[in-house]
């Protein structure tokens, strides 16, 4: 019986905090550790992709409109990455750094060599050595997009 109360009195928290925050109730439930960080504990147990069907985290798409040239390194905060499209030329090398307290990756569309996860303050780099498009995105956050364009 008591399992049940305990049961209806968080059923009845969540329910509150979706109808009066919307998103904003989901990731404080997500961050809270409850609903869990999608790595095997808490309530989803294990679902990565838990954020995405709360609403989320989602990149902001202006963001994804603006393409930046001559970067050379890429902060992941607030998940997502902090330019969205870079343009270098052939031989540049760009260095991620995840700024979250989550891990996230760098993980090619083409499937070129990624990053594994990178957890807070860790980076990784890759040399463009070949003219063209190269997508990207984050395993654990896949609205996390990017797109790097290597020009001659």
């Amino acid at each position: 019986m008591r399992n049940r109360i305990g049961l209806l009195i968080v059923a009845i928290i969540v329910v509150g905090l979706l109808a009066v925050g919307g998103t904003v109730g989901s990731m404080a439930l997500t961050h809270s550790g409850f609903m869990g960080n999608g790595y095997g504990n808490g309530m989803m147990n294990g679902q990565q992709y838990h954020r995405n069907m709360m609403g989320g985290y989602q990149q902001n798409p202006a963001r994804q409109g603006t393409t930046v040239t001559g970067v050379t390194h890429m902060n992941m905060q607030n998940f997502a990455y902090q330019m969205a499209n870079i343009q270098v030329r052939v031989g540049t090398t760009v260095t991620w750094t995840n700024q979250d307290s989550v891990p996230h990756s760098v993980t090619f569309k083409n499937g070129m060599k990624d990053s594994s996860l990178l957890y807070q303050g860790q980076s990784f780099s890759y040399t463009f050595n070949t003219p063209g498009t190269y997508q990207y995105y984050c395993t654990v956050h896949p609205n996390m997009v990017a797109t790097v364009t290597v020009v001659s």
